[in-house]
């Protein structure tokens, strides 16, 4: 679901073009996007980010 992650970005470009609050279509995008985060990724692991060493 790889086209799943660009929501946000359809969610901007119909609001604008249905001229709504425009804060409000962001702060939704926002809100969508994050929770499409969360539910591809339930454990925050972000090990891989940074390149560190593990210990």
């Amino acid at each position: 679901m790889e086209y799943l992650k660009l929501i946000g970005i359809v969610i901007i470009v119909v609001g604008f073009a249905c001229k709504l609050d425009p804060i409000l279509v962001i702060m939704v995008a926002a809100i969508v996007t994050a929770l499409e985060a969360v539910v591809e990724h339930p454990e925050g692991d972000i090990a891989g980010v940074g390149g560190g060493s593990e210990h």
